[in-house]
């Protein structure tokens, strides 16, 4: 018994070419050609269609040949159905039956004419025919009801016989009409409102075949719409027998594979028949050879970037790429791979360039917070001022920032959603939601839902929090506290739901989101690392990304949360940290170290005051550093080539010589180094053989319009020039999921209407009450953070001060005050022309500087420390058992390190005091940064032991005390006289 039977008719051809060249007597006919369409796929598919008493012995031999069986051609009196079919160079053809109009209904298959063997075949196609025939062999299938049942209408019958197809719709499960055919149907001209109208009469399925267009199904089961393109192995026209050919390979492969998947099958076959201008391609071509025109793909252009060797492109010319079963199969010259591969479908060409698809490495949400009325406040801040903000469905709110990482050539997205209310099932139904919106789309995703047990609001304690705020605005806020906590024990455990829901997907994967550090106890750290190394799976956290974390961290952690995170078994090669602005020196090569990654998000920490990551500082200590759009870029959007374009221009330091991110280093960070933050590892990020075939291709001539200079590399000019509008084409998985701007399996402009309808309602009185109470409360969120001493540079001057509450600090012995002995090491560091320096020092008893030549007097007076006055003082401090800081410089030091090495031997600390005896003012920040690290070398080296604080010789800069901070190991900063006793800066 066949699994899936053609009915319709069978047809001699007669056609004349576009060039005039003509082929007589070919064989043709919709249940023929959708038999041979669907046998790739089906290889039990059988044909019924009546032949007349003249068809000739050798179309019954190529029907045999075919694999066919002739139980379902029974043979009438009338004459076989007879065509001339003429093309024009347009693409159009003109069609001409030679036929009575009766023989037309005589030659269609009635239900007696199918063989007892056939009967409750698992599918019936029942093709274009005349209108009686198909009204008597629905009925007949609807009884089957083991059998389901499609419809193709013939386009001529439909002129007042509305009601009579009406019936007809109702009664099966697929509909397939073309454009033309909805049109006489229903006068509708938008195919996703007809399309519905369709499903409502009664299809699970309904298919609209718009020719170069592609098509357009839509499944009433999801209720989701997917526009999927023609094969592009041939100029698509209107030939007889392409849209039947898509009909049988679409039935053939529904039964292993959704519409929208199905539909790529009816696809490929049908670019068989229009290449072929009829059935001959689909008789001589093998079966396998049809079926991997679905999955074989030849994507091509005149450069294609396969990857990275460092950060140096592996660049291939004229080449193309073979991709099988949705991963690169082979790389290599594009006419031979053309040559080779007949069979596959073709995307890119001359003119086109492709890179491997682009990872968004950090996001959120869809709707921007500014466009749902939050505005960009400090981040601190911007929680409240988010609690009044609309709930959206979140398939919708997936889909919309979905759709623009997509049209910027996104094929990956890192998605960390932050929260949802209802407990453990609201976080399960809005986590599917979301990986259902992803599955739509056809994007791949690395999916996360928050872990955070602690602090929901503000850096303190939810009780804490809430005894700030006066009586009457507790409860609401507790309420929302409420809604929005889960058991830590429940959201570990919510792993393995999540788990089950992206099985069986390949473009989805899970990985484990423990918040930031505020956000999180230490038990919750712990339970955390301990799942991750279990289950082996990666994790993704924030830290550090403004100075109010820094702050919070130090006090809490009395050190770096780096090394916090690490005694608690976080800081392995699985995690990545979002964002790291305020990491010090030593926090990123400790995180070098670990095998860490970074995820960098340029546009998130300027809109929100968070500062400037160090990323050139990253990317010097081999950190991978990825790039994510969070919230949304810096044009509220998510267009990751503009947030490539910031990256690569805000990191461009200061001088000459000083650091600055290549074109080349920043698109791999959104690519390879992207790969490397998800699951999915070096499968994607690079089109290397093996990888899957998620690839962008830009049209070249488009993105370098009117002109560019070809002396600049590929990445440079990709990151300098490309828009979203020179993107051709976006493939993952080498699915084609947008081709010049058009979405191939959904409508974005449907979803974009929806998303309008739902907003245009006023706010609820639920969302009212939030908006009230995040403004309620955003004073006392602001006092939470008035008291954090921050880093420098990330605060304006605190005048203010431990104010009328000093800290009690009871000194040793109930002494009253604390003397600090400090010894100023300058000797060797003064400024001297005998030294090669640029000048001679100026300053001694009094102001006199000898220009242009040496000045023995100077160095005479300095040379008196290290000869006498050291001793003096060593002895004396010695007499009275008292220790001592030698402020030292660094020069001085290599010049004089039997001095420091004695000093420490007597029990003394060591400080630094900068390089050269100079002030710092005016000194630009790499040349500082460099100065302070080639200083703390030097005294740990001589000394034996890190000096442990920093003093500049009287002005320092509005930098120095940040860098300090970033490069770590340094306790306290002498260069501060605003106070009588110590505080933490």
């Amino acid at each position: 018994r066949p699994a899936l039977l053609c009915l319709g008719n069978l047809t001699i051809d007669d056609v004349v070419l576009p060039d005039g060249s003509t082929r007589p007597g070919c064989i043709g006919g919709d249940a023929l050609y959708a038999v041979l369409a669907a046998r790739p796929w089906e290889p039990t598919a059988q044909m019924v269609a009546p032949v007349g008493h003249n068809l000739p012995a050798s179309v019954s031999d190529g029907i045999t040949r075919a694999g066919l069986a002739t139980d379902g051609l029974p043979q009438r009196d009338q004459p076989t159905l007879h065509n001339k079919v003429v093309y024009d160079a347009r693409g159009g053809r003109d069609w001409t039956l030679y036929n009575e109009e009766s023989d037309f209904f005589d030659l269609s298959p009635r239900p007696d004419d199918i063989p007892a063997g056939y009967r409750g075949a698992n599918r019936a196609l029942v093709s274009a025919m005349a209108l009686e025939a198909q009204e008597a062999l629905v009925p007949f299938f609807a009884m089957e009801t083991s059998t389901t049942t499609a419809l193709d209408p013939q386009e001529d019958y439909i002129a007042g016989n509305e009601a009579r197809l009406e019936a007809l719709i109702r009664a099966v499960d697929i509909f397939l009409p073309s454009e033309e055919e909805v049109t006489r149907l229903t006068a509708l001209t938008d195919w996703s409102v007809a399309a519905r109208y369709f499903a409502r009469l009664g299809p699970k399925t309904v298919v609209i075949k718009r020719g170069a267009a592609g098509v357009l199904v839509y499944d009433a089961t999801r209720d989701a719409e997917f526009h999927v393109p023609p094969c592009d192995g041939a100029a698509v026209v209107d030939t007889t027998g392409a849209g039947d050919s898509f009909c049988g390979a679409f039935m053939a492969a529904i039964a292993a594979h959704p519409p929208e998947i199905a539909a790529l099958a009816g696809a490929a076959a049908a670019s068989f028949t229009v290449a072929g201008y009829g059935a001959a391609p689909l008789l001589e071509t093998p079966a396998d050879d049809i079926s991997a025109r679905m999955t074989d793909v030849l994507i091509s252009g005149d450069r294609i970037l396969e990857g990275f060797d460092g950060d140096t492109p592996i660049l291939h010319e004229n080449a193309a790429i073979l991709v099988r079963d949705g991963h690169v199969a082979e790389i290599g010259p594009a006419d031979a791979l053309a040559r080779a591969h007949p069979q596959a479908a073709r995307h890119g060409g001359a003119g086109h360039v492709v890179i491997p698809g682009l990872i968004n490495a950090h996001h959120h949400i869809g709707l921007t917070p500014f466009q749902l009325g939050s505005p960009d406040h400090p981040l601190e801040l911007w929680f409240a001022s988010r609690l009044g903000l609309r709930v959206i469905d979140p398939r919708l709110d997936t889909l919309y920032s979905a759709f623009e990482m997509v049209a910027s050539g996104v094929t990956c997205v890192q998605h960390l959603h932050s929260r949802a209310p209802g407990g453990v099932e609201g976080l399960q139904s809005t986590s599917a939601a979301i990986l259902g919106a992803y599955d739509e789309i056809g994007m791949r995703v690395s999916f996360s839902m928050a872990i955070r047990d602690q602090n929901r609001l503000a850096y303190e304690d939810d009780g804490a929090f809430l005894r700030r705020l006066p009586e009457a605005l507790r409860p609401a806020l507790k309420a929302y506290f409420d809604a929005y906590t889960v058991p830590l024990e429940a959201q570990l455990e919510l792993t393995d739901a999540l788990l089950e829901l992206a099985a069986g997907r390949d473009r989805q994967r899970i990985q484990l989101a423990p918040s930031n550090l505020h956000w999180l106890s230490n038990t919750a750290l712990e339970a955390v690392a301990e799942l991750s190394e279990a289950r082996d799976m990666a994790m993704h956290a924030h830290l550090l990304e403004t100075p109010y974390q820094w702050a919070y961290a130090l006090e809490r952690t009395g050190g770096s949360p780096i090394a916090h995170l690490a005694d608690r078994g976080l800081l392995t090669e699985r995690l990545t940290i979002g964002h790291g602005v305020w990491m010090s020196q030593g926090d990123i090569e400790t995180c070098a170290e670990a095998g860490c990654a970074l995820c960098h998000n340029c546009s998130s920490n300027l809109r929100l005051k968070s500062g400037i990551a160090p990323v050139n500082r990253f990317l010097a200590a081999g950190v991978p550093v990825a790039l994510g759009i969070d919230e949304a870029g810096i044009n509220d959007d998510r267009d990751m080539l503009q947030e490539m374009r910031l990256t690569k221009h805000m990191h461009r330091e200061p001088g000459i010589d000083a650091p600055a991110p290549s074109a080349e280093q920043v698109l791999r960070m959104a690519t390879a180094h992207g790969a490397r933050t998800t699951p999915f590892g070096a499968r994607i990020g690079a089109l290397t053989v093996g990888a899957a075939a998620d690839a962008v291709i830009l049209d070249w001539s488009r993105l370098t319009f009117p002109y560019q200079d070809p002396s600049r590399s590929l990445a440079e000019i990709l990151i300098h020039r490309a828009r979203p509008q020179a993107i051709h084409a976006v493939l993952v998985g080498g699915e084609v999921i947008l081709k010049e701007g058009r979405f191939t399996r959904l409508d974005r402009g449907t979803v974009m209407d929806e998303i309008a309808e739902a907003l245009a309602a006023p706010p609820d009185a639920d969302t009212r009450a939030r908006a009230k109470l995040g403004e309620a409360v955003m004073p006392f969120v602001r006092d939470v953070y008035a008291g954090y001493a921050l880093p420098q540079g990330a605060m304006t001057r605190d005048l203010r001060g431990y104010g009328a509450t000093p800290p009690e600090i009871t000194w040793p012995g109930g002494a009253r005050v604390a003397v600090s002995l400090v010894v100023n090491v300058e000797e060797g560091a003064e400024l001297s022309l005998l030294d090669g320096d640029e000048r001679n020092e100026s300053i001694y008893e009094a102001r006199e500087e000898v220009v242009g030549a040496a000045d023995p007097c100077m160095t005479s007076h300095f040379g008196y420390g290290p000869r006498r006055g050291y001793w003096r003082i060593a002895e004396t401090l010695a007499t009275h058992g008292v220790p001592a800081t030698f402020s030292t410089c660094g020069r001085a030091a290599a010049a004089t390190p039997w001095l420091i090495r004695d000093a420490v031997a007597r029990g003394h600390e060591i400080s630094c005091h900068g390089w050269r005896w100079e002030r710092h003012a005016g000194m630009d920040e790499a040349t500082e940064r460099a100065v302070i690290a080639r200083t703390h070398t030097t005294l740990t080296e001589i000394a034996g032991t890190p000096p442990v604080g920093w003093h500049t010789r009287s002005a320092a800069t509005v930098n120095t005390r940040r860098l300090l901070i970033e490069h770590g190991g340094f306790r306290y900063d002498s260069d501060a006289y605003d106070d009588d006793l110590p505080y933490i800066a």
